[in-house]
């Protein structure tokens, strides 16, 4: 099932976490032992929200935003559009995509 497309951050390389929208997010937190793959690889993955006050758009009031973290996540390229997919218990993030959200139909 595709889940989204979306932009890899600047900071996934570095922390292994891919920002995900909280409609997203919602239908992992059901899944059992999650794992993440990209490419041939596999690896565990994790779902966590981090708090942010820095958002312009929520002026500086208190919110979190929710992340799927795996080391798998650290070769990803900021910058490039990825499909973020779900098989059976697999996190499939495929890149890059050629489909930007604006231009998804």
């Amino acid at each position: 099932m595709l889940l989204e497309v979306r932009a890899i951050g600047r900071k996934t390389p570095r922390d292994g976490r891919l920002e995900v929208s909280d409609t997203t997010f919602r239908r992992l937190s059901i899944v059992p032992a999650l794992t993440a793959r990209v490419g041939d690889s596999c690896a565990p993955a994790v779902l966590e929200r981090l708090s942010c006050t820095r958002c312009a758009h929520h002026e500086g009031e208190a919110h979190d935003h929710p992340f799927v973290t795996s080391e798998l996540f650290q070769s990803l390229v900021p910058g490039e559009h990825c499909a973020v997919e779900l098989i059976g218990n697999e996190l499939v993030v495929s890149r890059p995509h050629p489909l930007t959200p604006q231009a998804a139909p």
